[in-house]
């Protein structure tokens, strides 16, 4: 973690409460985790991603110097009964804000014949948040979440930001243009942020 970098923390249970602004202090993020106590009630899950994207989309693009990396870490059981947002808009603006949001599921576990247990597809598996974001999803089976954190970091710091400055001619007509990033290293594996842009037609 770089000494630039800057954290805030959000808890969601019937409400979303941002326990911490962004800081770069690492007692005062400590401390906010200790602020957690209720638990239970309806989920906001897709309503604290939402607020999460919001304060990130209002976060400098730029610091010292270097484009920040906005990135969502978000622990849940992956499921959602009150929020507001659909999930599809809050896709459209994570990918609008460059924001990826990457998820520790407290899995839940069905039995199957003939398979054993097998994990129960959550609302936020099924809306596929995650992935559309250029996140991952990791699973959490412990109480002790740092090699996860951990895993995460690495990733997050090993990323490419790609940019592409469309052609004059299609820059503003209104249509839906698909992106593909292709890599030619053996068992690499892309997973982009969006997969296309759209600005709106410009008047004439």
């Amino acid at each position: 973690v770089r000494p630039e970098s800057q954290f805030a923390v959000i808890s969601f249970n019937n409400d979303v409460n941002v326990l911490q602004k962004f800081t770069s202090n690492a007692r005062d993020v400590g401390k906010a985790y200790d602020k957690i106590r209720e638990v239970g009630g309806s989920t906001r899950l897709f309503d604290a991603l939402d607020q999460a994207t919001t304060m990130l989309s209002r976060s400098p693009a730029v610091r010292n110097g270097r484009r920040t990396k906005r990135v969502i870490v978000v622990i849940t059981d992956g499921y959602d009964s009150s929020s507001t947002i659909a999930p599809l808009e809050l896709v459209r603006r994570a990918q609008n804000a460059g924001v990826t949001i990457y998820s520790i599921t407290l899995p839940s576990f069905a039995a199957m014949p003939g398979t054993g247990r097998q994990r129960v597809l959550t609302i936020l598996d099924a809306h596929g948040v995650v992935p559309a974001t250029g996140g991952q999803d990791f699973e959490a089976d412990q109480d002790d979440f740092t090699p996860v954190f951990r895993a995460i970091a690495e990733e997050i710091a090993s990323g490419y930001q790609v940019a592409f400055y469309p052609p004059e001619s299609s820059r503003r007509d209104g249509k839906v243009h698909q992106l593909r990033v292709e890599v030619l290293r053996p068992g690499t594996v892309v997973r982009a942020s969006r997969a296309g842009y759209q600005v709106s037609a410009q008047a004439k």
